[in-house]
């Protein structure tokens, strides 16, 4: 009896126990499930199994969210079913799950250790069932990203994975359809949502298989940019086309780099791309077929039909262009924290024509004399580590001052600044052309600014010049600074070796000049502002037909669109000869040079020569050149009239006496005239007399008036002259002159007066006796030093 109370006891007690232990199940399998999650690193985790049974088992809720605090799960309606055998081998018959939510967030935690990836038959037969689905599947992306959502859902059955999926932009849909099997085939299309559509957008098939701790995929992939653009949040069109066959570890590294670093195999892509708002880029083009060969975390690459790149870029009127040609190959190596780009030494990049902030640049092209190296950091962009370039013979035109070159070297070394050397510079704008130049500069660029230390140097050793020049990329702000000590010229050095302007040349004195710019960018426009400080000290030379010495001034121009005398400047000439030599020439002169459009303004006061042994003033004189009219007056006193009778060189005529008067001039664009300037002689008047030759005397034989007048002025004793002269543009000099007086031995000294009109091209006497004072051979031997050259 005993007996049988014990064993109704032990039966009662088990039977508590196992009732206990049925009621606890649930709890101590959420339990060993938290602790299993914890585990993989969702520490955070919520689960509620309503009930758990011999066949299964139902999760009302599970609540779960990453460590790193990157992704957030909720899982509802899961119900699992299964048989005891099958839970022994850690299999169940199929699991089904009402829906389930991913919340994707920007991480902070830790990276993740490698992730071991098998073989898709074994990938798949990591699913704990032989069916799975679930039924609604919710994905949501962080706000910044152009994808916001995907729906849908997941069955897999059979050794076959299959995801309908629906990505939502927030403004457009798009429909999703991969496939994975056992065996390793991979099949995903991407296409518009709407019925019907029929638009694909991106397809990638091929197969997965593995090879001892290696993934290997094979396949093909298409895309067409145009519908992809909501998706990357870019405005792209153009299609891609790529056969790949790429490898990559058993166990995926989590970090990006060693994950690109791991990656091997080749690729052939044919892509013709158009993006627009590519960082500074507001438009960039690519078209071409590229063959890439991927390994031990760099990337050899191959042009196999030419490659085109275009890029519209701040500040350009047109897109700056690059051609790569058919066999041009390069290295991409990946560098911590960056990616490193390496072109081998002896190639050639083509650019196209560039226009720049008014720089037109050929088309061109690139010699590459050692290999260049350009890496990429997220926080940096693009930046050249290391390159060394040539240029052959080529020109350039900025706001119409052209630049020629016969080479340019370009180079940036290990301290990443840039050395630029240009031989054989020539420079020209309108008439005037600067050649046989050597330019050296060092750059140095970052970010923000770029500058620049510059010397220059004509070839004949005559000029030497030094500058810097500083640009803000953001603001657009900048400024140059140029310094020419001083230029001496003479007979072996002149101006003429080195700057070919058609009616100049210097061959005597010295120049030096400080000069600078500065300029800020308003929108796409540029706002300039210069100065230029240039000291002439005894300049000597030629202009036009005429000579010239002993020219000095201090000049002071600053100004925008105008360059204007920051004061009056006094300028001193030793002499001008253009067959008649004008003296100690001096004047206070303004200057308004403008730089867009229009002509000088010159205005001169206090002017004074000497000329023909008399002197020269004028005051408050303003020409403008943009006038048609600029009148003007000039004062003479003191004119020797023995000087101004020996310009006829008329044999036997000579004279004496002084003429003082004024001279109404007119400026105009054709020329220059005068309008009855009046000239009179000074108290108490002078002589005239005229020797006559053999000539003369025949002709006065038989007229007795010419015989009269030749009389007369054997000795002409002049008490009064007045003299009225017109100049025409074409040198015709016209003058009526008045005089009166006597000659003591004809005709008892009756005083006669005579009123004679004259007629004189001025130009052609001029050139006569420029040719006779050896200021035309002076002019002849410069023409000849300047064919020479």
């Amino acid at each position: 009896m005993m007996q049988l109370r014990r064993t109704a006891l032990w039966l009662m007690l088990a039977s508590v126990l196992m009732l206990a232990l049925y009621l606890l199940l649930p709890a101590l399998a959420s339990l060993l499930i938290s602790v299993r999650l914890a585990g993989a690193g969702f520490g955070h985790s919520d689960i509620h199994i309503s009930s758990f049974g011999l066949h299964g088992a139902v999760l009302d809720t599970a609540r779960l969210e990453a460590d790193d605090g990157s992704l957030r799960i909720n899982m509802q309606g899961v119900v699992v079913d299964w048989s005891p055998a099958e839970l022994f081998d850690g299999r169940v018959n199929s699991i089904a799950v009402a829906r389930l939510s991913l919340t994707l967030l920007t991480g902070t935690g830790p990276d993740q250790p490698p992730v071991s990836m098998q073989a898709p038959a074994g990938l798949l037969a990591m699913i704990p069932a032989r069916q799975l689905h679930v039924q609604q599947i919710a994905i949501k992306f962080p706000a910044q990203q152009p994808l916001q959502q995907i729906s849908g859902r997941i069955d897999y059955a059979h050794g076959v994975l299959q995801t309908p999926l629906l990505l939502d932009t927030g403004t457009q849909q798009f429909q999703l359809q991969a496939e994975f099997t056992a065996d390793g085939e991979l099949h995903i299309v991407l296409e518009q949502a709407e019925p019907g559509s029929g638009s694909e957008i991106v397809r990638l098939s091929g197969s997965i298989i593995r090879q001892q701790a290696l993934l290997q995929f094979h396949g093909e992939l298409q895309a067409d940019y145009v519908r992809l653009s909501p998706l990357v949040g870019e405005q792209i069109s153009g299609r891609l086309d790529a056969e790949l066959k790429l490898t990559w570890p058993a166990e995926l590294p989590s970090d990006h780099d060693r994950l690109w670093s791991a990656l091997a195999g080749h690729a052939l892509l044919t892509t013709d791309l158009t993006a627009e708002h590519v960082g500074k880029a507001s438009r960039i083009n690519l078209a071409g077929t590229l063959t890439l060969a991927v390994a031990d975390g760099r990337c050899d690459w191959h042009i196999d039909k030419g490659m085109h790149a275009s890029a519209q870029l701040p500040a350009m009127q047109a897109p700056a262009s690059l051609l790569l040609p058919t066999g041009l190959s390069g290295t991409v190596t990946i560098k911590e924290p960056r990616l490193l780009l390496v072109l081998p030494a002896g190639q050639q990049l083509r650019i196209g024509k560039l226009l720049y902030a008014g720089l037109n640049f050929p088309q061109t092209t690139l010699r590459l004399d050692q290999p260049l190296m350009v890496s990429y950091a997220s926080t940096d962009s693009w930046q050249i580590e290391q390159a060394a370039l040539s240029m052959p013979k080529q020109a350039m035109q900025w706001h119409g001052v052209k630049l020629g070159y016969q080479s340019i070297t370009v180079a940036r070394g290990e301290n990443r600044a840039w050395r630029l050397r240009m031989h054989g510079a020539t420079l020209s704008t309108g008439d005037a052309v600067v050649r046989a130049m050597d330019l050296n500069a060092e750059l140095h660029v970052d970010q923000e600014k770029l500058s620049a230390d510059y010397s220059l140097a004509a070839q004949s050793g005559l000029l030497q010049g030094s500058g810097r020049v500083e640009h803000n990329l953001i603001s657009g702000g900048g400024s140059m600074r140029w310094h020419v000590p001083a230029m001496v010229f003479d007979s072996t050095h002149p101006l003429s070796e080195w700057l070919r302007l058609p009616q100049l040349d210097l061959d005597g004195g010295s120049i030096s000049i400080d000069a600078g710019s500065r300029w800020q960018r308003s929108g796409s426009a540029y706002s300039l502002n210069h100065h230029i400080d240039a000291e002439l000290d005894a300049i000597a030379g030629s202009l036009g037909e005429s000579r010239f010495a002993g020219l000095s001034m201090h000049l002071q121009l600053t100004g925008s669109d105008t360059l204007k005398s920051s004061k009056p400047v006094r300028v001193a000439l030793t002499s001008f000869d253009h067959g008649v030599a004008i003296r100690n020439i001096g004047a206070t002169v303004g200057l308004e040079l403008p730089l867009q459009g229009g002509r000088p303004v010159v205005s001169v006061d206090d002017l004074s020569a000497q000329l023909l042994g008399g002197q020269v003033t004028g005051h408050a004189i303003v020409m403008d050149l943009n006038r048609q009219r600029n009148p003007f007056t000039l004062s003479v006193e003191h004119l020797d009239i023995e000087q101004i009778l020996a310009l006829e060189r008329q044999e036997g005529l000579s004279g004496n006496g002084m003429l003082d008067g004024t001279i109404p001039m007119l400026l105009t664009p054709k020329g220059v005239t005068v309008a009855q300037g009046h000239l009179s002689a000074r108290a108490p008047g002078g002589v005239i007399r005229y020797a006559t030759n053999a000539t003369a005397q025949a002709l006065a034989a038989g007229n007795s008036k010419m015989d009269m007048v030749l009389g007369i002025f054997r000795d002409f004793h002049y008490d009064e002259m007045d003299v009225l002269a017109d100049y025409a543009i074409d040198g015709a000099l016209k003058m009526q002159v008045r005089l009166a007086g006597k000659n003591p031995a004809y005709a008892a000294g009756r005083a006669v007066a005579f009123n004679l009109s004259l007629e004189e091209n001025v130009l052609q006497l001029m050139k006569s006796l420029s040719v006779d004072s050896g200021v035309s051979k002076t002019l002849d031997q410069r023409v000849q030093q300047r064919l020479k050259k």
